[in-house]
Formats: structure tokens, sequence, C-alpha cells
């Protein structure tokens, strides 16, 4: 890693990029998502050269800094990791009540995933309603990588789908 990079991605503002849990080690370039080549290039407004922290829990935290980026699509090179992969936590499941409100809803997975919770998995109770129901898959894994990369955490919680109480 160029030492510009390695001093900017080491900032704790450095945006951190979740890039799945599947590989050991990122591909040389990395070839941004969409979502994430829309948020580094409109919303953060990074240029060629800027530092960024690629992370996922089979490959640990890296390094590099962008090598290209235009209107389409944007790459990150020269990757050097900086934290390997965590050991396997303590698997901490949370059973919850689908909540109405997506935004209480989003703060409970936000919070779940800062405590450290492997699984989430909503329970259809007795008295759970229709609506909690059909708002709570829209946006739930997106606040889980926000919320994993805001707490400098390697890996993202598996969110499961709704299942019975009788089910647990």
């Amino acid at each position: 890693v160029a030492p510009r990079a390695a001093a900017l991605a080491s900032a704790p503002r450095s945006p951190r990029l979740w890039l799945g849990d599947a590989d050991d080690a990122p591909p040389s370039p990395v070839v941004l998502t969409d979502a994430q080549h829309r948020h580094v290039r409109t919303v953060l407004r990074l240029k060629v050269g800027d530092g960024v922290r690629l992370f996922g829990a089979a490959m640990g935290e890296w390094t590099g800094e962008i090598a290209e980026s235009d209107r389409r699509a944007t790459s990150v090179g020269g990757a050097a990791r900086t934290r390997p992969p965590p050991r396997r936590p303590l698997a901490l499941e949370l059973f919850f009540a689908p909540l109405r409100k997506k935004k209480r809803a989003t703060l409970l997975i936000e919070k779940a995933v800062e405590l450290g919770v492997t699984r989430l998995a909503p329970a259809r109770t007795a008295r759970t309603e229709r609506g909690a129901l059909d708002a709570l898959p829209s946006g739930a894994c997106a606040a889980a990588v926000d919320a994993a990369a805001q707490s400098e955490r390697l890996d993202v919680p598996l969110i499961e789908a709704v299942v019975g109480l009788g089910e647990i």
C-alpha cells in the first residue's frame, strides 16, 4: 500500500465498505457494487487516491485506496490487511417480536449488532400485527451492515425469516 493510502485508511474517519463473508482476501482490484459506488462517489465524494477500509468476517479488515472512479464504477486497489479475521464469536441469538414502526425496528437491529448479536430472528406472537410483518424485511439487512460498519465489527449477523414462537 502506498504510504498516502495507509495514512488515509488508518484514519478513524476513513469509510468502511462491507464486501461480504465469502472470500478469505479481497480480489485485486475490488470493484464496488452499484450502491457502494454511488455512496463513495456521490455521498462521500471520494476521489482517486483516497483511502478506504474493506471488511468481512472471513477476510478481516483491509486498507486500500480508490484506484479508478468514473460515472459507472469505482474500484479499490492496493489492499493490505490491518486486522485478521475474528475467531468464531459466541453464538448470541436475539428473537424479537416485529415492530410496526420502521424507525424502531431499525434501531433495534442497530443496537443488537453493536452488542454483538450473531443471529436475529423475528418471532410471530399471538399479538403480532400484520403491518409489523410486512414492514420488517425492507431495510433490515442494510441496517445491519451499516451498524457493523459504524461499530468497527467485522461480521454482519444473519437475519432470519419470521418464525412462530412454537418453532423456536
